[in-house]
């Protein structure tokens, strides 16, 4: 059974990819990691975003890169949080 191929999430032809975006926390042990939903785009679509202005980024991938910044902030505190209980 061959695979549906899914559409870009910019134009809507076929994706040849699938854009993920990981976002890891520096100075904070241990390191938390946030990865969003993965955004279809086809290679004409890649090609542009890699060299478009960044306001004209797509709003799915924008909205992809909040909801992973989102979750690491929450991480992130959730651990301080642990830490500063723990110390008490």
């Amino acid at each position: 059974m061959t695979p549906k191929a899914k559409p870009c999430s910019c134009c809507g032809a076929s994706a040849a990819f699938s854009l993920s975006l990981l976002i890891s926390s520096l100075s904070v042990t241990p390191r938390q990691q946030k990865c969003s939903l993965s955004v279809p785009l086809c290679a004409d679509c890649v090609e542009e975003l890699c060299t478009v202005d960044v306001a004209q980024i797509t709003e799915e991938l924008r909205n992809a890169l909040k909801n992973a910044y989102t979750a690491i902030k929450v991480a992130v505190s959730e651990c301080a949080q642990h830490r500063d209980t723990s110390k008490s």
